[in-house]
């Protein structure tokens, strides 16, 4: 993952930042849904 890895959400639509915001608690499901965009791009 990149060094600024939280920022990455960011940057993404507001929906997809809906996603993220569990990302933000420590859910280790969205942490998987940020490899996945983050392997789509």
């Amino acid at each position: 993952m990149p060094a600024n890895f939280p920022n990455v959400p960011k940057r993404f639509s507001p929906s997809c930042g809906v996603l993220f915001r569990e990302e933000r608690a420590g859910s280790s499901t969205s942490l998987s849904v940020l490899q996945y965009f983050l392997g789509s791009t």
